[in-house]
């Protein structure tokens, strides 16, 4: 009679179980909207959006009591994985249920035995699923991979000097695995083993016009470009070509010169030079734009090639507007930043639109648009080549010195003494056959 009771008692709690569990997955379908996703998305077909309203408790039979809360670890693992679980390359076969946190809806679920069990569970430390809500995504979240180094090795492709016996010997004395981005210009060495790969690197390449840097492998394809102009994405100082019309260059362009290295203070110099400039008139200005200015070789490349994986770029330059937009336009940057020279009539007044750019406006541009676009610091290229240029290059997440002077190339943490603007691609890890032309 006594293992009669006992019997019966089981089916009893089978048969609750399987009730209460009925109405979890009821209530769950009820509450869930399938929208369809397109076909070139790497995720699951559907996307299974939860409503706001959370999962109601199940109903318990008669003379019962309901769950009291106990539902929820099922409730939360349940959402958790509704919510977390349908991103691309995410597909986990494993489903983590918290059974530490389900009890029985009978009068004795919270009693002395419940009570014993829950008491020796939580004893020493807590188990692996207790807390779930924290563990879960821990445990469903994709492991973020340590960051390993590349050295990058770039020469110029108009006078390529990075053979394959060069090569071979950097890697050689560094350590890692040679990867060829493009053969007799680029290549990388992923994962040097050497503790000073690049001192080893720019040892071994001496007087050879090939640029060796060290960049990390997380993040390396960034999303926002900011550029400077004058002797970054043209080849000129366009202040000292407008000079040159009125017979003025080699003044100004000492000035100029100066500026740059970082030891004159750049607005009063700008002003110094621009008031030397009153009188030019326009159509000499629009001459020197089309006969004197001339495009930094791989720019567009540059700017193209990295629009097309999805960055946003930016020309922001202490020139001024009359050659910025021109060229900006023609290289396919997103906008472009400048100073406006001031006209009365169509000659220069000798002055240009206050406040000026200088190189707090490039470095606060770079941090506007971070914020704007949703990215983290690291996931952003700065490159210049003067002292104006520094504080942007700085906070970048790749802040190269690009044929810079020598004190803004040592502070700068990425140096291209050789290459051209395509340089800035290969850093990125891009080969040759995925630049847009």
């Amino acid at each position: 009679m006594r293992l009669f009771k006992r019997l019966n008692l089981l089916l009893n709690l089978k048969r609750q179980l399987g009730r209460n569990f009925r109405h979890i997955r009821e209530s769950i379908c009820q509450r869930v909207e399938v929208k369809p996703r397109t076909a070139d998305k790497n995720q699951l077909p559907i996307r299974i959006k939860l409503l706001q309203q959370p999962l109601n408790c199940p109903h318990p039979l008669t003379r019962r009591k309901a769950l009291r809360g106990w539902h929820c670890p099922i409730e939360a693992m349940l959402c958790q994985r509704f919510i977390l679980g349908t991103w691309a390359g995410c597909d986990d076969p494993q489903r983590v249920i918290d059974l530490h946190g389900v009890g029985i809806d009978d009068d004795s679920a919270g009693g002395p035995c419940t009570l014993e069990r829950q008491g020796r569970l939580a004893a020493g430390s807590r188990t692996r699923y207790q807390h779930s809500a924290p563990l879960v995504r821990h445990l469903l979240l994709p492991k973020v991979a340590t960051t390993m180094p590349v050295l990058s090795l770039i020469a110029n492709p108009a006078d390529p000097e990075l053979d394959a016996a060069l090569a071979q010997a950097v890697l050689a004395q560094t350590g890692g695995e040679l990867n060829w981005l493009s053969h007799g210009v680029a290549c990388d060495i992923l994962e040097p083993s050497a503790p000073q790969a690049l001192e080893l690197a720019r040892d071994i390449i001496g007087s050879k016009a090939v640029d060796a840097n060290l960049v990390p492998t997380e993040g390396r394809r960034k999303l926002l470009l900011v550029a400077d102009m004058d002797s970054t994405m043209i080849e000129q100082e366009c202040i000292d070509e407008l000079a040159a019309a009125l017979g003025l260059k080699p003044q100004v362009a000492e000035i100029t010169e100066r500026a740059m290295r970082g030891e004159l203070d750049f607005a009063q110099a700008l002003d110094t030079r621009v008031a030397l400039l009153k009188g030019l008139e326009r159509k000499a200005i629009e001459e020197v734009r089309r006969e004197a200015i001339t495009l930094a070789p791989g720019g567009r490349a540059l700017v193209q090639t990295m629009k097309a994986y999805g960055a946003y770029t930016s020309l922001v330059s202490g020139g001024f507007t009359f050659f910025a937009d021109y060229f900006a336009k023609r290289i396919g940057f997103d906008e472009a930043i400048a100073n406006v020279l001031e006209f009365e009539g169509d000659t220069l007044t000798g002055t240009v639109t206050k406040p000026i750019v200088d190189k707090n406006t490039k470095r606060e541009r770079l941090l506007a648009l971070a914020t704007e676009h949703g990215l983290d610091l690291d996931r952003t290229l700065a490159v210049g080549d003067g002292a104006n240029d520094l504080d942007m290059i700085g906070v970048a997440g790749f802040g190269v010195a690009l044929h810079a002077k020598p004190a803004v190339a040592e502070a700068a943490g990425i140096r291209i003494d050789h290459g051209d603007l395509t340089a800035l691609l290969y850093l990125q890890g891009y080969a040759e056959d995925d630049f847009v032309r």
